[in-house]
């Protein structure tokens, strides 16, 4: 699971992340600068109310999502239908499980601006996932 971040300047995404106790962050990833090799994020986090600007992130176009672990195992791939907003699209999905047996699920699509990943779900859980997108910043 490597995709090609096809990102251009201005494009952005809104991410919600769900932590432990159902605790919920949502982060704005703006694109402010693309090149052959990376894609430059400017974040802002909305944490009770607050927004907070977070450090610029630099991350090379061709990613790895999910590096393997020692004690990671892949249990496989599939293809799922995933809707976000007004968006649905085919969706690859790497399955991971930990050896606790935590089961972890990446959905991953080119057609998502700036990361490529779209949910994160452990063990039916999601944990991560894009709620929104646009091509200017909010």
């Amino acid at each position: 699971m490597h995709p090609i971040l096809d990102a251009k300047v201005g494009e952005w995404i809104k991410i919600k992340r769900i932590g432990p106790g159902g605790q919920e962050l949502e982060m704005v990833l703006t694109v402010s600068e693309v090149s052959e090799d990376e894609v430059v994020l400017e974040q802002l986090l909305m944490v009770q109310g607050r927004e907070i600007k977070g450090p610029q992130v630099r991350r090379p176009r061709s990613k790895v999502l999910a590096p393997m672990q020692d004690n990671i195992e892949l249990k496989g791939y599939a293809k799922e239908e995933v809707t976000v907003g007004d968006h649905t699209f085919q969706c690859d999905v790497m399955i991971l499980e930990d050896p606790s047996g935590v089961e972890m699920k990446y959905y991953v699509s080119n057609k998502v601006p700036v990361t490529g990943l779209v949910r994160v779900e452990r063990d039916g859980e999601t944990v991560m996932e894009i709620v929104e997108w646009g091509e200017e910043a909010t």
